[in-house]
């Protein structure tokens, strides 16, 4: 993609400027359109920055001086903050305006930044020994089971399904503090509902005999809100 230089960017928000200045009726016969496809640009943009650093709209918005309402109509798209301004996010986050204004700028400077390589593969390490710790400590409850009891339980195999939802809830919960509400978190959040409730009434058929499967219902809605929940990002 062509580097967008200074007095194209300047023309840019000049041309935004007074065309909310004037009011026009028709900004298409202006354009327009452009503009609105610059402000999903920016906004995604400044939300892949803002998540990289785990900062909240409010704390971004205390960072710069702005309100966290501002923040958050910036990242839905619905305005581009003024040129000086956003020359100041820019520097915020050690970025050039030309990246703020192209697709996939913010996650192509990412990409390339070692630091943040480094500690998204970190993260995922976290992640994953925490699913070993879980699953070690299932296999240790089972093995235990096995040794010590005369008679074992011959349904304890059942741990090391319990141990696919905790490991996904400590996962969402992990994604939540590494990358805040974003689409592992989502991802992490409905596979602990599902797991639950799939391994739920097998325990219950094989420890109380009890055939409690339309708990299976329960995940739909809940699934449903998580969706719109998606929509919402």
């Amino acid at each position: 993609m062509v580097l967008i230089d200074n007095s194209y960017v300047f023309a840019i928000y000049l041309n935004h400027f007074l065309l909310n200045w004037i009011h026009l009726e028709d900004k298409n016969d202006y354009h327009y359109a452009d503009m609105e496809s610059l402000e999903s640009v920016f906004a995604s943009n400044l939300q892949a920055l803002r998540k990289d650093r785990h900062l909240t709209q409010l704390e971004l918005a205390e960072k710069l001086g702005y309100s966290d309402k501002s923040i958050s109509k910036w990242e839905m798209g619905k305005g581009l903050p003024p040129l000086d301004v956003a020359k100041t996010i820019a520097e915020f986050f050690g970025v050039g305006l030309d990246t703020m204004l192209k697709e996939n700028g913010a996650n192509a400077v990412l990409e390339k930044a070692p630091d943040g390589a480094k500690r998204k593969a970190n993260q995922i390490t976290i992640i994953a020994m925490v699913a070993c710790f879980i699953f070690f400590g299932a296999a240790a409850i089972f093995a235990y089971n096995l040794i010590s009891n005369e008679s074992p339980d011959p349904n304890l195999w059942i741990v090391f399904l319990w141990a696919v939802p905790l490991t996904s809830l400590v996962s969402t919960f992990l994604s939540w503090r590494f990358y805040k509400v974003s689409l592992p978190f989502w991802i992490f959040l409905s596979v602990t509902i599902w797991t639950a409730f799939i391994v739920l009434p097998l325990h219950f058929r094989l420890y109380l005999g009890q055939e409690i499967w339309y708990v299976l219902l329960v995940p739909i809605p809940l699934q449903v809100g998580i969706l719109l929940g998606m929509r919402l990002q």
